[in-house]
């Protein structure tokens, strides 16, 4: 993830951060913080100008801990992991919901 930019306009500080992701290439990121995502869009030069991306996050599951199970697990397990749709974009299109 880039570094964030600060910029002071109209009295209000804003913060700017981006992670751009390129075309059928995972980025792997561990976030400092909860993570929120706030917008989504297409880059200037598109590949397919008909075609439809879809943005796709994996996310260890989180999974119930209990005080008696942590010497029953071995160090190197794998969490468990799941995978949600944020967003599909059609060049041309717009599509917004809060």
């Amino acid at each position: 993830m880039r570094k964030p930019k600060s910029r002071v306009k109209n009295g209000f500080l804003l913060y700017l951060r981006s992670l751009p992701v390129p075309p059928g290439k995972p980025v792997v990121f561990s976030p400092a913080s909860d993570l929120r995502i706030t917008n989504v869009a297409l880059g200037h030069e598109l590949a397919d100008k008909s075609g439809r991306t879809t943005l796709q996050l994996t996310y260890p599951t989180p999974v119930k801990v209990d005080d008696d199970d942590s010497d029953d697990d071995a160090p190197n397990d794998i969490p468990p992991m799941s995978t949600t749709v944020l967003c599909s974009l059609t060049p041309g299109k717009v599509c917004k919901f809060s």
